[in-house]
């Protein structure tokens, strides 16, 4: 089963809005290229938004938002916090990255204009989901791509040749792109299978930003 890219987004209002985690895309490792330019393995998170008005109710439309953070659970990073958030409890072991999959949260966003005049909705915090919230079904949106673990989940990842072209460039760019031969990395669409709702899997060691290495 073919699965592009969510086309025709919209950008999300700005505010604390309800959102669920729709893909993950591991970039690879590169320079740090904000900070002191040490090596930092690099991940895209996507998630769905679900903005309401400032009387609570839904605003109309489809909305999405992505950012990168850096691939490391240290207790210092900042993904650490957000995947415990997103998990619903601490973090005492590894955890697989697909378990993330369809969880909710709630994104405070606020808007930046690019260099080239885009208007982007960043992320500035992510905290839990009210208990008890209802979450939408989007298993067929789910998009998962990992350069090292490429066809290793029973239920398929996204292959390098279904990735938005500036994904591809920044994956091709990574070490361990270089490697991919060598792991068997699919890259034909007929790799590409529908996702499975989060369960349990291999424990990994995945996540962060701002960790200090």
């Amino acid at each position: 089963m073919y699965l592009s890219l969510p086309t025709n987004h919209e950008t999300p209002p700005e505010g604390t809005h309800f959102a669920v985690l729709t893909e993950f895309t591991d970039l690879g490792t590169h320079p740090n290229d904000l900070g002191d330019g040490k090596p930092r393995h690099e991940m895209r998170l996507g998630f769905r938004v679900f903005p309401s008005d400032e009387e609570g109710k839904r605003i109309e439309g489809d909305f999405f938002t992505s950012t990168i953070v850096t691939a490391s659970i240290h207790p210092k990073s900042k993904f650490h916090g957000w995947a415990t958030s997103l998990l619903g409890h601490e973090l005492k072991t590894g955890f697989e990255m697909k378990e993330l999959l369809g969880r909710p949260c709630l994104l405070e966003l606020f808007h930046k204009t690019s260099p080239k005049g885009y208007t982007n909705a960043n992320i500035a915090s992510l905290i839990s989901a009210p208990k008890g919230a209802q979450v939408p079904d989007l298993a067929a949106e789910f998009r998962a791509f990992d350069i090292a673990l490429a066809g290793a989940w029973a239920n398929g990842l996204l292959a390098y040749d279904d990735l938005d072209n500036w994904a591809k460039e920044r994956v091709a760019s990574s070490d361990e792109w270089n490697k991919a031969p060598a792991l068997g990395m699919p890259t034909s669409a007929e790799k590409v299978v529908r996702l499975a709702p989060p369960s349990q899997h291999r424990a990994a060691d995945i996540i962060d930003d701002d960790i200090p290495f």
